[in-house]
């Protein structure tokens, strides 16, 4: 990319004190034409690709919360266990080490940033030099470059609190940083966002039709941002915290209010439209205001991927979790693994996975191991022979006349047929056919057990089961088989015996194929020791695995209370149910087998990725339900819980299921709002997009709900956790380091509002 080979010469730290700028001559020529000046642009925005869209990120702003644990195979287990130092573990991906196995990433995330922001001040730089533009097309590139100055800048204090603050491009060396404090870095911020939207507007930029490329910002996009920002400030710091901006909260009521009114922005009225695939392209996708773009080609030699460090003579790589395949592949999203058990490759009860006469499960990777095959069988569920005889549910066979050929005890099998005790004779000779599975297999992704749903998740979206679109648009409780394989599964013998629905009803239902077909895997909320658990158990039994949120047999959580409950580890050497060891697998703990997160799955069949390791969808950034959620709590904060409780009705009421009183008074009861009621709204509508963590900090209430909702935080998590620590690599670069003695008041806020001319770590860190 141009900025690859012509800005920055240094992106971290470290960097700043080794290398020259690179800007120069050779810049000056090429952002001289608009194809360098769009290269530039370009390259601003894909350092978006390293955060939205990647596992790293998605630890560092959603787990380590109230919503999610970590999986079997999660690669932050430290961190999201609060076990965290400033200790980092380099750029390398090499297998088997911390650099992938155990790393929070914040070294890559400071370098990737101020690599974004320092792209970002070359464009402000640049552009309005480029005498070949028009006055037009220079405003909208100027919108772009303010807005993602501002939305990296925003990540930034969000993570680290008061953080050196760069307006122009690197020109020299720099080897004495001063940490900002955070409420001038939030007034820098919003004042980009006003600029970006001042130039966005004068340039017609409102729409993504008239954005200055593909995936890329328009005024509602700054706009909205800026609503979050300034709720954020508001909350973290106090409505007046921001110098020259009055009450924050009021700013971002109107800025959402307007986005709502304005923006053309609107809402699917069925849900699971919002997160098909066949809506990922975020400039056609309805409630989108701004979203991280991914190229449709997943193959090498189309830029899906971070840009490579400027270090190494602009060769630098970052770490594979950032790039997820690394710069040998094309890259794109990880968030369909994300949130995936064992489906197809668990517990070996189904069977296990593969194109087999005994397996109901199959990851299917192309046309070749699409058709998973079965015995033909008659309308009654009979095996079937070639010449029209029958075998009964008794085992014995008959004549296609109805004549008793054998009974059961003089027979055997052989291979898929059946022949006579002693002779081998034939007696019934099956026929193998197959079923293409693809469509409704390949949407289920791959089973990388990175994280699963807390049980404090899976309880909020259960109340909203019967009223709610978004229960089901959500949660992925189900790994269901199309009717002929059911008698694949030979320690299941009645799996036929349930309810089968038509892949093409749930279609039309649902825009997915999801709750096509019957159960093989059942994930219940029920206390499995309950008698309503145990009625459930009862008629489950021989028919698929049923798994219950605690108690009964194979549990996912160790308890049913969600302050105390982890995910269950090991197996379970004899199943209390069935007395066989069916179960005998640590692959059935809850680590590795749980309901899902549907949402990010790419529920739409591509030949030319099926079950792929990587997803061309758009990530969205910001989209108009947060500005509903935004507007509520403004208004509450602003002393209107009236008009809050109609905003989040409004926001219900465009999620209900057709026919339901999805209203808050309806479902839980309630007259009244409160910031509880605003996080959990929170929680159902934006669960796994990037934003909890930053949400249970800026209101102060991340302590609590990490206790009172997460045992794998509950025990280490103290106030210093409210800030992430300064990268080791990067504090020891620095040349003013001092010792610098910054408090926390009680809510977690670092008393530091003058900037010291030493460079300090975080505290506790």
């Amino acid at each position: 990319m141009v900025a690859a080979t012509v800005c920055v010469g240094a992106t971290s730290c470290s960097d700043f004190l080794e290398e020259d700028n690179k800007t120069g001559e050779t810049a000056d020529l090429s952002y001289q034409t608009e194809t360098g000046i769009d290269g530039l642009v370009n390259s601003a925005y894909a350092y978006g690709r390293g955060w939205w869209g990647k596992e790293p990120s998605l630890g560092l702003s959603e787990m380590g919360s109230d919503l999610f644990y970590y999986g079997y195979d999660n690669k932050q287990k430290s961190m999201l266990s609060y076990d965290l130092t400033s200790e980092c573990y380099g750029f390398e991906s090499k297998s088997g080490t911390n650099a992938v196995n155990d790393n929070h990433c914040l070294d890559q995330y400071w370098e990737l940033f101020y690599a974004g922001v320092d792209v970002c001040n070359n464009t402000i730089k640049y552009v309005p030099l480029c005498s070949v533009l028009e006055d037009k097309k220079k405003n909208a590139y100027l919108g772009d470059a303010y807005f993602l100055r501002a939305l990296y800048y925003s990540q930034m204090v969000a993570l680290w609190g008061p953080i050196p603050y760069n307006g122009e491009p690197f020109e020299a060396t720099k080897n004495n940083l001063t940490r900002v404090p955070e409420a001038v870095v939030y007034k820098n911020v919003l004042d980009d966002l006003k600029k970006s939207m001042e130039y966005f507007k004068s340039a017609g930029v409102t729409t993504s039709k008239t954005a200055t490329g593909v995936g890329r910002a328009t005024f509602y996009s700054a706009e909205a941002l800026y609503a979050r920002v300034a709720l954020y400030a508001a909350s973290w710091l106090g409505k007046n915290s921001v110098e020259g901006y009055g009450d924050l909260y009021t700013e971002a009521l109107n800025a959402a209010q307007d986005v709502i009114s304005n923006s053309g922005a609107s809402f699917y009225s069925r849900y699971s439209d919002t997160w098909s695939m066949n809506n990922e392209e975020a400039e056609d996708n309805k409630e989108n205001l701004f979203a991280v773009h991914y190229n449709n080609v997943l193959n090498s030699g189309y830029d899906n991927c971070v840009p490579q460090r400027f270090a190494e003579k602009g060769e630098g790589q970052f770490n594979s979790l950032l790039t997820r395949k690394g710069y040998g592949s094309n890259g794109g999203s990880a968030m369909n693994l994300m949130f995936v058990s064992l489906w197809n490759n668990g517990c070996s009860d189904l069977g296990g996975s593969g194109n087999k006469i005994t397996t109901v499960f199959q990851r299917i990777t192309g046309s070749a191991n699409a058709g998973m095959p079965y015995l033909q069988r008659n309308e009654n569920g009979y095996l079937l022979g070639t010449d029209g005889s029958y075998m009964d549910e008794n085992g014995d066979i008959y004549s296609k006349s109805g004549a008793l050929i054998a009974k059961k005890s003089e027979y055997e099998k052989d291979g898929n047929n059946y022949v006579e005790k002693n002779s081998g004779k034939l007696l019934l000779e099956t026929t193998q056919l197959s079923i293409d599975c693809s469509a409704y297999y390949s949407p289920y992704g791959r089973g990388f057990t990175r994280y699963l749903p807390s049980l404090y998740l899976w309880k909020e979206l259960d109340k909203i089961k019967a009223t709610d679109q978004r229960y089901n648009g959500t949660l992925l409780t189900h790994y269901n088989i199309p009717k002929e394989l059911a008698y694949n599964a030979a320690k299941y013998p009645d799996m036929a015996k349930q309810e089968f629905k038509s892949y093409d009803e749930a279609y039309k239902e649902d825009g997915n194929y999801f709750n096509g077909g019957g159960y093989a895997i059942l994930y219940s909320i029920l206390d499995g020791d309950s008698p309503e658990g145990q009625a459930l158990q009862a008629e489950a039994k021989n028919k698929y695995r049923l798994q219950f949120a605690f108690g009964g047999d194979i549990p996912v959580y160790t308890s049913g209370d969600v302050a105390t409950a982890l995910p269950t580890e090991g197996k379970k050497e004899v199943s209390s149910v069935y007395g066989d060891n069916r179960y005998n697998d640590a692959k059935i703990e809850g680590r590795r087998s749980f309901p899902g997160i549907k949402k990010f799955l790419d529920d739409q069949l591509d030949p030319n990725y099926m079950t792929y390791d990587i997803s061309y969808r758009d990530i969205m950034v910001l989209r108009l339900a947060e500005m509903y959620l935004i507007k509520a709590e403004a208004e509450l904060q602003t002393g209107n819980a009236t008009a809050a409780l109609e905003t989040i009705n409004t926001l219900r009421n465009a999620r209900a299921i057709s026919g339901q009183d999805n209203s808050i008074q309806a479902v839980y009861g309630e007259s009244t709002v409160d910031i509880e009621t605003i996080l959990r709204e929170r929680a159902i509508e934006l669960c796994g997009e990037f934003q909890r963590w930053f949400d249970l900090k800026r209101t102060h209430t991340l302590i609590d709900h990490v206790k009172k909702y997460n045992a794998q935080g509950s025990a280490n998590i103290a106030l210093k956790h409210y800030y992430r620590p300064i990268p080791a690599t990067e504090f020891d670069a620095v040349k003013n380091k001092g010792n610098v003695s910054v408090t926390q008041d009680a809510n977690g806020v670092l008393q530091y509002t003058t900037a010291s001319e030493s460079f300090w770590q975080n505290p506790g860190y």
